[in-house]
């Protein structure tokens, strides 16, 4: 992640400082100050985030209000005390309220697969379950919800989901999910065999750049270590082979 990064560079500097080598430490210590600045602004996060929302490619031969199947993959959940109890991320509800807006356009029956398990442990309430849940109390409306509640992260997401969507002979899916996290989920679900249509929820700041945005900042830290999680996750899975140079770059088969 972007410390880590120039921490990195900085250890390198104290080790050529220990070797006395002027040069390459004063080299390494503005490689630390560079980089550190570079990935703890906004402006550096929108670029990365924007490169890999510019490599999403999808299938054109169908609308999404065609799906068959809509597939919301849930972005966390926390505690928030006894009385409260389990709350999804706003990413996670974002998402929902996303595929549901497209829902309302299409046939009632179309199932809402959400998919999401126990990332916080096996004693503690799925993703998705905690999603359903808020949507149940802010809601009064009956909708075809159908709950994974086994992945716990991308890679299972769609591992799990692909069993679901095969047992219901469902060949035009919706993939519902946050942009910068698009590019990995799709190559995942067509590394399983399923070649959806995704509904981009938009998380990055759109607008001009301004002078504050090529100054270091937490949201700058927080927008560049999403998008390079995302990057080392795609090289992950690549080296795992859980998915293909072209899951990730798509054509159309």
């Amino acid at each position: 992640m972007p410390p880590g990064i120039a921490i990195l560079f900085s250890l390198l500097a104290l080790y050529f400082i220990m070797r006395a080598k002027k040069k390459v430490v004063a080299f390494f210590v503005l490689l630390s100050v560079m980089v550190g600045w570079l990935f703890s602004t906004e402006a550096m996060g929108r670029l990365l985030t924007t490169l890999l929302i510019s490599q999403v490619e999808h299938r054109h031969d169908m609308k999404p209000t065609d799906a068959d199947i809509v597939v919301v993959l849930t972005g966390g959940m926390r505690f928030t005390g006894k009385e409260v109890g389990w709350l999804p991320e706003m990413e996670s509800y974002q998402r929902l309220v996303a595929a549901l807006e497209i829902h309302r356009k299409m046939n009632s029956r179309t199932p809402i697969l959400i998919s999401g398990g126990k990332t916080h442990g096996p004693h503690y309430p799925s993703e998705s379950a905690v999603l359903k849940a808020r949507f149940d109390k802010d809601n009064a409306r009956i909708l075809p919800f159908v709950l994974e509640e086994i992945s716990i992260n991308t890679y299972e997401n769609a591992l799990q989901s692909a069993h679901i969507i095969h047992d219901r002979q469902a060949s035009r899916v919706l993939l519902v999910t946050s942009e910068e996290h698009m590019l990995r989920a799709l190559a995942a679900f067509r590394g399983r065999g399923i070649d959806p249509l995704p509904l981009r929820v938009y998380t990055m700041s759109r607008g001009p750049l301004t002078f504050s945005d090529y100054l270091p900042s937490y949201t700058g830290v927080k927008t560049n270590a999403r998008a390079l999680y995302e990057i080392y996750a795609i090289v992950d899975y690549l080296i795992s082979d859980h998915i293909r140079m072209d899951d990730v770059f798509y054509k159309q088969k």
